[in-house]
């Protein structure tokens, strides 16, 4: 009776044991990748509108960046928030080839940088949740191609019928030339343009306007139902040259020169230290310092053009100096995306005086990225790198 037991619960174990392989194979299909649906611990969602099984990568074709599969038609697909490669708040391109593309070139990726299934760009809040969800629309993956040309100094994603639509596909900066399959048909493709704006740590998008009637710029691209296989050219530079100038990061830049000989300075907001793009709040004397000062926000990306700052102070230790302007007043209008000097003079035994220069007559810029436009203005547009 004992022996039977054994070979029962010996049989049950193999049964057990071949079930769950059986599941685990469903779940990584046949290219051993993970297809699971991770609803409860997504770094974000995909919508696959396509007939395709998609593979994701994070950054570039390199197999450590898999990030997993979707299913062909799959709706709200949880991508597994994997905290080996999810380990920062950013903002990020993604890269989808097919299961048979990934299958057919494993040991060569690199070789589909150029030919990708599509791409889109994706934003991850790491400790938080993050609901956001992307399309991919099913007009991609036939024998067409659609060849983006971004030469521009922004990346640009292409949407299916409205700038808000599915994504057709998406290219970084300077990335001359993409190609995307596309299926038979007559398309209106928008392009929106975003970058990823660290000194306000949200992801930008923007799209550019018709100038005749100031909606949203479109072309009609058409591929046959039926004849040969044919390539359409989407070229984004002239979108891109009628956006670039509008756009703003939402904050002053305020240079504060620590010409104090002994002493280490922080600045302070009101009492809210602030911090340089390295989260650096502390620097030593005879060194300078580059402090971003927030505009209101007027809707999710877009943010007011100046902002009247009144309880700017510079510290240390115990002993605050408030920062003024030439003329002794406390309270000045900042302008976004203009850069100002604060010479801060003084030292613990002599006291602290902390001035601002506000107006016309600013200082030129002492960086490459400003140039002088009424006060000192900063380029921005030197600002997008990601990097």
């Amino acid at each position: 009776m004992k022996r039977l037991l054994i070979v029962m619960l010996l049989v049950t174990g193999l049964v057990l044991s071949f079930v769950g392989c059986e599941g685990e194979e469903d779940n990584k299909k046949g290219s051993g990748v993970d297809f699971v649906d991770y609803q409860n611990n997504a770094a974000f969602f995909i919508d696959n509108s396509t007939e395709h099984n998609l593979i994701a990568f994070k950054g570039s074709l390199n197999a450590n960046n898999i990030l997993g599969g979707i299913p062909a038609r799959a709706d709200y697909h949880g991508i597994k928030r994997n905290l080996n490669i999810f380990t920062k708040t950013e903002g990020f391109p993604v890269i989808f080839i097919t299961e048979e593309q990934y299958v057919a070139n494993k040991n060569s990726l690199g070789t589909l940088v150029q030919t990708p299934f599509t791409r889109e760009y994706v934003y991850y809040n790491h400790g938080m949740d993050n609901p956001q969800r992307y399309e991919i629309s099913g007009q991609v993956g036939g024998r067409h191609t659609l060849n983006l040309i971004n030469g521009s100094g922004l990346d640009v994603s292409l949407r299916y019928n409205g700038p808000g639509g599915p994504t057709l596909g998406y290219a970084t900066r300077q990335m001359h030339q993409t190609k995307f399959p596309m299926y038979g048909g007559d398309f209106y493709i928008y392009p929106v343009f975003m970058f990823y704006n660290h000194a306000r740590q949200v992801l930008v998008k923007s799209f550019p306007t018709r100038s005749v009637d100031g909606g949203a710029y479109f072309r009609a691209v058409d591929f046959p139902i039926a004849g040969p296989n044919t390539e359409r050219n989407f070229d984004v530079a002239d979108a891109y040259n009628s956006i670039v100038n509008n756009m703003t990061l939402g904050v002053a830049w305020v240079v504060f020169d620590n010409q104090s000989p002994t002493d280490s300075i922080t600045v302070e907001e009101g009492t809210t230290p602030l911090r340089d793009t390295f989260d650096q709040a502390l620097f030593a004397p005879g060194s300078t310092k580059t402090l971003p000062i927030n505009m209101p926000g007027v809707s999710a990306n877009t943010f007011a053009s100046q902002r009247t700052v009144q309880n700017l102070f510079v510290r240390v230790a115990d002993l605050y100096a408030q920062v003024k302007d030439k003329n002794g007043n406390i309270s000045f209008t900042l302008v976004t995306d203009h850069q100002y000097l604060v010479n801060v003079t003084g030292s613990v035994n002599s006291g602290f005086i902390a001035q601002i220069n506000i107006g016309t007559d600013d200082i030129e810029c002492e960086i490459e990225s400003c140039k002088k436009k009424g006060g000192t203005h900063v380029d921005i547009r030197s600002l997008y790198n990601d990097e």
